[in-house]
Formats: structure tokens, sequence, C-alpha cells
């Protein structure tokens, strides 16, 4: 009988490791693609790109919030003087 060796917690956080140091890009689009493709089957296409949409435009929203931007010149930015 073939015994099979199975892999420690320690050397698939090891594996882990090295996937995300060596491949962030990849490992973030895959991620990206699986959440994208699980979300339209569940929810449809428009509701799943409105859902991406909401989404991109809270992290736009975030990162100028990161680069100090006060709140008054995000939205004058976005919706102009009026």
């Amino acid at each position: 009988m073939i015994r099979k060796r199975c892999l420690t917690t320690l050397e698939w956080e090891r594996i882990v490791n090295e996937i995300w140091l060596n491949h962030r890009g990849k490992t973030v689009g895959v991620g990206i693609g699986l959440l994208f493709g699980i979300l339209t089957a569940v929810l449809g296409f428009w509701e799943t790109f409105f859902v991406a949409a909401c989404i991109f435009f809270g992290y736009w929203v975030g990162k100028r919030a990161d680069e100090n931007s006060g709140f008054r010149q995000i939205l004058r930015k976005f919706f102009g003087d009026r």
C-alpha cells in the first residue's frame, strides 16, 4: 500500500507566500475573475456590472481620500463647481 503524504500547514503557508510574492498581479486577477464569474452566475451580468461599478467608484473615492484630498475637493472635482 502506497501512503500519500499530505502537506502540513507550514508548507501550505510557504507555498501561498511564494505565490503571493512572485505572482501578486496574477493572483489578484484570478481572484477578481473568479468573483466576477460567481457573481455573474448568481446575479446576472448587469447586476454584477452595477456592483463592480460601485466598487470601482468606492475605490476611486477612497484613493482620493488617501491622497489627502478634502471631501469637498473630491465632490467639486466629480460634480464640478455649481
